[in-house]
Formats: structure tokens, C-alpha cells, sequence
């Protein structure tokens, strides 16, 4: 009953998440059961399919949550199928990186591009044989399908780095510079939009655009937030963003700003491919050192590090 994890054709998983999430709350519920009623009882209640049930079983056999014996199940170590399922995924993407031929086809030799912090990758440039594993990831929320025929986003950290762990195509100094330029434009752009859609919700009420003219403040733009407010009350820094998953950079002054502002700091989220709608609203968090720096549903990684000498060897 446990699968030999070396045979990839015991990896071509049909069900999703959410089916397989339905599979580990069965086991969650049993303390101990034949396999012929799990088989059983599993394809009459849910959509898993046989190879889906074997996985789960050699999954949660192989991270001794279950002992199996003469097609016995008994039930180890106590779990919820809300925690456990990303343990589930995890043990599957682990399989491929580890597994050399799809190791190299899907994560190595593949064609990929980024794109404002969105790695794309090209399911084309992948042999025919190995693309059915991009949908089961898919399946799994580890990718995200886009209009583009052939493209899939990476959603998951993990995988995202496994990627940018790959030599990137070097750019010359004239790109970098240009590359570089559009990011203050596209800075530019979604401020004005942002001032537009504060002078519309206020009224025409005066606002200051203070990165016009300083830099350094820690925010973009000093707003009200209700239109009878006679003092600046909304300080609000503007980040812009391409893609369906918001994202930004925070640089240390704006952080400290923000700690001493607390409620009264705001960030912007400005989706540049929306910016042109009729009805589009930026996101926007009060007080992100709360609503985004200490809320676990935002990844947060450090991108660079000062380091100074202190003394001499």
C-alpha cells in the first residue's frame, strides 16, 4: 500500500487541495482502520481517486503519523487537516527537486522571466512528458494559471527561490539605468493617482503632495481623513504594483515614520494595470506596522543588508 515515491507515475496526483485537504480530515477523525475501509469510505465520500489515497497514506506513513501493519492503519500522532495539508504539499514538491529527471526538466532547464517581483515560467519549454506535474503544482496552489497560454506564476516562496537560486541574464548599466527610470515613473503616476482619488473621496479638499518636494519624509502625501478635519491627519505612502498579489518595498525611514504615526500612517497599494479603471480603489492599510508588518498572512523578507565595521581584527 505505501507507494514507491522513485516511480514517477506514482506522483501524477488528480485531486487538488482542497479534495486532498478532505482525505487528511478523514485521517485526522480515525484512530485506527483496514485499508479496505478507508478505500472505501474515502472514494464514495470525496472525489480522491485511488493513486491520491496511496500518496496520502505513504505521506503520513513516512512522517510516522501512521503506522501501517497487515493493512492495518493506526492513527500515531494526533493532527488537524488545516496544518497538516501544507506539510502534504511541501513532502510533494520536496519529491520532485529531489527526484534528479524532474528536478532538472521542471526546475532547471525550464524557460522563466520575472516580471515586477512575478516569476513567470514557460510550461512550453518543458518536454511534453513532464508538463502534466506543472498542473498537479497548480492543483496544489503552488502555481497560478494566467491568460497567457503556456504561462504559469509562482505563488509559492519556496519554489520562487528555488528559481532565483538560477543564474539570472545579466543587463548592462544603459538597461539598468532605464530600468531604474521607469520604477520613478511608475512612483510618479501612482501618486498622482492616488492624490486624484483623495481629492474624490474629500471633495477637492487641499492636499500635499510632499514627495514633490521632499524625499526623506517617510510618506508621499498628507491627507484628512474625513472632510471637516481641519489638520493633516492621513499620512500616506504610495506603492505601486503590477500583478494579481500585492507586494511592496519598505525602506527603514518610512518604517520609522510609521512607527511614531501609528494610526494616522497609511499605505497606498497601487495596482498599475487597474490604475485606469473607472472604479478602482487603491488598498490601503492603516497603521501597516500592525495591519502588514506584524500580520502573518504578508511575507515579509529581507532584501538587503547594511554592514559596517565595529572594530579591527
Amino acid at each position: 500500500m505505501i507507494i514507491d515515491l522513485d516511480n514517477t507515475d506514482n506522483l501524477l496526483l488528480k485531486s487538488n487541495r482542497v479534495t486532498l485537504k478532505k482525505g487528511l480530515e478523514y485521517f485526522s477523525k480515525i484512530k485506527s482502520e483496514n485499508t479496505k475501509n478507508i478505500f472505501y469510505n474515502l472514494t464514495r465520500t470525496t472525489s480522491l481517486k485511488d493513486l491520491d489515497i496511496k500518496f496520502i497514506l505513504t505521506f503520513l506513513s513516512k512522517t510516522r503519523h501512521i503506522e501501517y501493519n497487515n493493512d492495518k492503519i493506526t492513527k500515531r500522532i494526533q493532527f488537524e487537516s488545516n496544518t497538516i495539508i501544507d506539510e502534504l504539499i511541501f513532502f510533494y514538491y520536496s519529491i520532485l527537486t529531489n527526484n534528479r529527471q524532474l528536478n532538472n526538466a521542471l526546475f532547471v532547464n525550464s524557460k522563466f522571466t520575472i516580471n515586477e517581483d512575478e516569476i513567470s515560467i514557460d510550461i512550453f519549454s518543458v518536454q511534453i512528458k513532464y508538463r502534466v506535474f506543472f498542473t498537479i503544482l497548480q492543483n496544489l496552489g503552488l502555481l497560478i494559471k494566467t491568460d497567457n497560454k503556456g504561462i504559469v506564476i509562482i505563488k509559492n516562496y519556496a519554489l520562487a527561490k528555488k528559481f532565483l537560486g538560477r543564474p539570472l541574464k545579466k543587463i548592462s548599466p544603459e538597461e539598468f539605468e532605464k530600468e531604474q527610470e521607469q520604477k520613478r515613473i511608475n512612483g510618479i503616476e501612482a501618486e498622482k493617482f492616488v492624490l486624484a482619488f483623495e481629492n474624490k473621496r474629500l471633495g477637492e479638499k487641499q492636499i500635499d503632495w510632499v514627495a514633490q518636494y521632499i524625499v526623506n519624509e517617510g510618506y508621499d502625501i498628507a491627507s484628512y481623513n474625513k472632510i471637516d478635519d481641519i489638520e493633516y491627519n492621513r499620512f500616506i505612502e504610495v506603492k505601486s504594483y503590477e500583478g494579481k498579489i500585492p507586494y511592496f518595498y519598505w525602506s527603514r525611514n518610512e518604517v520609522n515614520v510609521a512607527k511614531r504615526k501609528l494610526e494616522k500612517y497609511w499605505i497606498y497599494l497601487v495596482n498599475r494595470s487597474e490604475m485606469n479603471n473607472k472604479d478602482y480603489e487603491p488598498i490601503m492599510k492603516q497603521n501597516p506596522i500592525e495591519s502588514v508588518l506584524n500580520n502573518e498572512n504578508w511575507d515579509k523578507q529581507v532584501e538587503n543588508y547594511k554592514i559596517k565595521l565595529i572594530s579591527q581584527p
